[in-house]
């Protein structure tokens, strides 16, 4: 929490989970990357990290916290894993930099405002899932 001289975030393998809060306002980490064992990311994990270039999330990563990446204003790029069924509230709110996002097959779900204040996203992927909500598929009416 607060590491604001922090640049890069590395979890290592065997690690399982990442505590509410735990790298909150690391305003100076550009880089974060995920060992093959991380299934839980808390909620406020990662706000407020706000140079972070990309947020790449593994196929493990079954569990994101309301607001895990909450004003991560400079990631370009943010790719969800298949293992998430459920992109919480405020989960990636204020990505404005963000110019492509992949959603893994996985989810189910997404939250209010999850990705609010993406004003620069070009490429969006959404899987080929009848899981995905039919609320995010456009149909001509009758």
């Amino acid at each position: 929490y607060n590491l604001t001289k922090l640049e890069n975030i590395g979890i290592p393998n065997g690690v399982t989970s990442i505590g509410d809060e735990a790298y909150k306002y690391c305003f100076s980490a550009t880089s974060l990357t995920f060992g093959d064992s991380i299934g839980t990311i808390g909620k406020e994990a990662f706000l407020g990290d706000l140079k972070l270039n990309a947020i790449s999330l593994p196929n493990t990563v079954t569990s994101i916290g309301e607001g895990a990446f909450q004003g991560i204003t400079n990631a370009k790029s943010i790719t969800i894993g298949s293992g998430v069924t459920e992109i919480p509230a405020n989960a990636f709110r204020g990505a404005e930099q963000c110019v492509e996002l992949i959603i893994g097959n996985g989810v189910v779900s997404i939250g209010d405002n999850a990705f609010y204040g993406m004003k620069h996203i070009e490429n969006v992927t959404i899987p080929p899932s009848p899981n995905f909500p039919t609320m995010f598929l456009k149909t001509p009416p009758p």
